[in-house]
């Protein structure tokens, strides 16, 4: 496969972390032009008399209206939302990528011919001298007739369409591609600030373009919405405009004071609802005020103005709520980290068994996908220790637990190879790996793909997907993550042919511990788990055909594989048993059917995460034996309510995500 340019490969790429950099790359560039224009303006107030401008006040104007719409919808805009958000939003979400990909590089793409259309309009004839505002009549064709207003209106349509765009992207991704597990009220706070800000974004960007398309027709096609003389209205631009003004200032400093409380709250669970709660109630008041502020029907808010302009200005101020913010989190912040009580667990293990396993959760589905989102998770994983019974919160050093992940990542993947891929040389002698799951496993290959690269392709004829990687980084990075980590007799011999051909020492495999991953990448390869009713004729409900009880459900769990010595860690770790299967040409299937076996099982999955589907089935254990102990699953007048029960479980159990 011919390998893309290094242009193509920015132009056309569809990966949120390629489209972040290309953000913050633009969002860069933005400001340097934004701080140029205000170089220039500083240089020209640096004294009294003319210093830079020679007394053309328009230019002055000009730079000044150029540097605040360069900055606020080229700089801020792009790089707190596009960069960051598209940067971390998914990794967050335990998502292989946003909701839309190539929607997400067009809403890029729009930016660059909007700054060439404002830089345009800075540079042709006497360039806009409006104010970021751009109000009429200052902005109609009577103050400025000549194209650089236009210019500035379309940059700003386009740089609208990005912003909508992103945050639709944005919703989306929140709403629906949260990983397993992973509810609203468990994201962490970052997500929730860009679900909420991409909310208020969709909802103001539109009356903002409104505003600028009625004064292009204005400009443009002799319409008179903001003309004087045809009946017309200038301050109905100031109260469109001012819809968005009056959201987004607000909800970006909302952005700052949260990211700043959240350093002294982010690993105490009973201030997360309160912090949403505060998010969401802060930017519901901000636009009442602005209702109220631009209401000048409302006699009572007008004599508010004027007798008490502080009542509804300066306490909606968002610097003037930032200044107040951070003036009490200084006062406070000694005291919040003198008094842990505060933050201590109650004695209810319930909720602290809760915590734990949220904290899993992260764990599960952030580890591997980069060193961002394993710092991340180790930040969400400072959670209680359950076997000392210490609730107090404790800090852990992020190095050794990020080298610790990476580890387990490692040992896992080795454990998928083992069980599901292949190394091979080719004629040409460049070194390979294939790894073939099944088709509702497809987000685990993507983050192998997001790790070390590589090409995904569904198999025809066959409900799987497979994975490809070919590039020699690719490989070097892969065989460094799993040497000392392989086992399987048939996968050390293509790795022995693999690393001699790559130069590289072939590491002996570690000794097994239950701390080890190895066991769960191989079961989320070779192994199964369900449960069936002895009976060869049954209902849901545990009924047969003729109408007579069935037989009682059995949970087993198995692995296959063609050699026994692949198989024997489970049966050595884990306890069960060990058979022949003399069907398809012959296999030895290790499989565990006791209650006290499978929950071990259990309790080691949930210490060394599944990353595959089967991990729902793992978590569903618990709730298997309480049905199975009410005899949930058998159908009569008395137990109405549990068979429900079961049937919703049942539904869970055979849930593909």
């Amino acid at each position: 496969m011919k390998q893309m340019s290094y242009v193509t490969r920015w132009l056309y790429s569809t990966s949120h972390k390629d489209i972040g950099m290309t953000y913050l790359g633009f969002g860069m560039l933005s400001a340097m032009m934004g701080t140029g224009m205000s170089v220039m303006m500083r240089m020209e107030l640096s004294n009294g008399n003319s210093q830079f401008f020679h007394g053309n006040n328009q230019a002055f104007n000009v730079m000044m209206s150029g540097h605040a719409l360069l900055m606020m919808f080229f700089f801020i805009m792009p790089v707190w939302m596009g960069a960051f958000g598209n940067f971390f939003l998914p990794m967050l979400m335990g998502a292989a990528d946003m909701a839309f990909a190539r929607l997400n590089n067009i809403s890029f793409w729009c930016l660059p011919p909007a700054l060439v259309c404002m830089v345009c309009s800075v540079l042709m004839e006497q360039g806009a001298g409006t104010g970021f505002t751009t109000y009429p009549p200052l902005s109609s064709m009577s103050a400025h007739s000549g194209p650089s207003v236009d210019l500035a209106m379309f940059a700003m349509h386009l740089t609208s369409m990005s912003s909508l765009l992103g945050a639709m992207n944005f919703m989306v991704t929140v709403l629906n591609m949260r990983t397993m597990g992973l509810h609203m009220v468990n994201m962490p706070l970052f997500a929730w600030a860009m679900f909420l800000t991409a909310m208020l974004l969709l909802l103001s960007l539109p009356v903002l373009t409104a505003a600028v398309t009625l004064l292009l027709m204005d400009r443009n096609f002799n319409t008179g919405f903001y003309e004087v003389g045809a009946g017309g209205d200038p301050v109905t631009y100031e109260h469109l405009f001012w819809f968005f003004g009056q959201w987004w200032p607000t909800n970006y400093v909302n952005n700052l004071e949260y990211c700043a409380m959240c350093w002294e709250t982010y690993n105490k669970m009973y201030f997360i609802m309160l912090l949403i709660t505060m998010y969401m109630s802060t930017n519901l008041l901000a636009n009442m005020v602005k209702m109220l502020m631009t209401n000048r029907s409302n006699q009572q808010v007008t004599k508010n103005r004027m007798n008490k302009p502080h009542a509804l200005r300066g306490d909606t101020s968002p610097k003037v709520r930032h200044k107040m913010f951070m003036n009490t989190m200084s006062k406070k912040s000694h005291a919040l980290r003198r008094d842990t009580s505060l933050f201590s667990f109650p004695k209810n293990d319930k909720v602290r068994h809760m915590y734990d396993m949220n904290s899993k959760r992260y764990k599960s589905y952030l580890m591997g996908t980069s060193e961002t989102t394993s710092t991340k998770s180790l930040k969400e994983m400072n959670m209680p220790s359950q076997r000392t019974g210490n609730p107090a919160i404790t800090g852990t050093n992020l190095k050794e637990n990020k080298n610790t992940m990476e580890n387990s990542f490692n040992q896992w993947l080795a454990g998928l190879m083992d069980g599901d891929g292949c190394f091979g040389i080719t004629q040409n002698k460049y070194t390979n790996c294939e790894m073939t799951v099944a088709l509702e496993d497809e987000k685990t290959l993507r983050i192998i793909q997001n790790k070390f690269g590589g090409s995904m392709k569904l198999r025809s004829g066959a409900k799987a997907i497979r994975y490809r990687l070919h590039n020699q980084k690719g490989m070097i990075n892969t065989m460094n993550a799993i040497n000392g980590n392989m086992r399987h007799s048939k996968r050390l011999v293509q790795l022995h042919k693999v690393c001699s051909l790559l130069n590289m020492p072939v590491l002996e495999p570690m000794i097994l511990t239950k701390n080890n991953s190895w066991l769960t990448g191989f079961f989320d390869a070779d192994g199964t788990m369900n449960f069936s009713f002895k009976s060869s004729c049954h209902s849901a409900g545990g009924y047969t055909s003729k109408g007579k009880v069935s037989n009682h459900p059995q949970l087993t769990i198995s692995v296959t594989n063609k050699y026994l010595q692949d198989v024997l860690p489970f049966k050595e770790m884990l306890g069960g048993n060990i058979y022949f299967d003399k069907s398809q040409n012959g296999y030895y299937k290790w499989s565990m059917q006791s209650k006290k076996d499978i929950l071990n099982f259990v309790d080691y999955i949930k210490l060394n995460p599944s990353k595959t589907v089967k991990l729902n089935r793992m978590l569903l254990c618990n709730l298997y034996y309480d049905l199975k102990d009410l005899k949930s699953y058998m159908l009569n007048d008395n137990n109405m309510l549990q068979n429900k029960a079961w049937i919703k479980f049942e539904n869970k159990w055979n849930k593909k995500f």
